[in-house]
């Protein structure tokens, strides 16, 4: 493709002409592109093997918008991403906007009020859409969590949840949810938010709770007894994320 590029950069004198099949280039010669690339008026565009001009598709590593143009430094309409040249960025539509949100250090401006930094990220598909969320965390006594989403057409990245808690975040694939656990052992009591994307945020699915102020431990379903049988079928899938160190 760079060599395609490179041998075909010239901007003809010509115009654009149109029927009811679609776009082409007529040159000043009279001739007009087949199965090739050409610079026209400072952007590329792409022609396929009878002279139209090819839109809204991937050619390679790039991809042509709307109008035939190929798209440069931006997010392409199906969610991927590519750079200043037009190329496509590998890696999952995701992955490559919380590389970036990493790389800038703009997690940041998110984590300045924590008493430890930061220290390890790892992706979670949360609600099961197939998007991946990103989960930055950090365990010095109090489990921090900072959870964010990326929107796939702005790149921008969108903080669902910033907070620290008394024990672990984990994942129940099962009910789709981040499980965040905050329990006191001086104070005999745990409880268990089994939290979904709802929005720009995270709210409770429903609670789990277990309670030994008494002497004898009881277990909960938000304000419901249940049997410590079918509170442990709540836990019975439950994984951390596969974290990488931030640094």
């Amino acid at each position: 493709m760079a060599g395609v590029l490179m041998l075909s950069n010239t901007a003809f004198a010509g115009e654009w002409k149109r029927n009811n099949v679609g776009w082409w280039y007529q040159e000043s010669t009279g001739t007009y592109p087949t199965r090739r690339w050409s610079n026209i008026g400072g952007k590329w565009y792409y022609f396929d093997n009878v002279g139209y001009m090819v839109h809204d598709k991937w050619i390679g590593d790039y991809y042509l918008g709307s109008d035939g143009a190929m798209l440069i430094g931006t997010v392409t309409p199906d969610g991927y991403r590519v750079d200043a040249s037009g190329k496509w960025i590998s890696g999952s539509p995701e992955e490559t906007i919380f590389e970036n949100f990493i790389q800038n250090e703009e997690y940041e401006m998110y984590t300045s009020e924590w008493y430890v930094n930061p220290t390890k990220y790892g992706y979670l598909d949360i609600d099961g859409d197939g998007k991946e969320e990103l989960i930055i965390t950090s365990d010095d006594g109090f489990f921090y969590a900072l959870i964010c989403s990326a929107d796939l057409q702005s790149g921008e990245v969108t903080v669902l949840d910033n907070g620290y808690y008394y024990g672990s975040l984990r994942y129940s694939e099962k009910y789709h949810a981040l499980v965040l656990t905050e329990f006191r052992t001086s104070s005999m009591l745990g409880d268990y938010a089994f939290m979904e994307i709802n929005g720009s945020g995270l709210d409770s699915k429903f609670h789990l709770g277990w309670d030994a102020t008494e002497g004898e431990r009881f277990y909960y379903r938000g304000k419901s007894k249940i049997s410590e049988e079918e509170f442990d079928t709540y836990f019975s899938d439950l994984k951390e994320p596969d974290y990488m160190w931030l640094n």
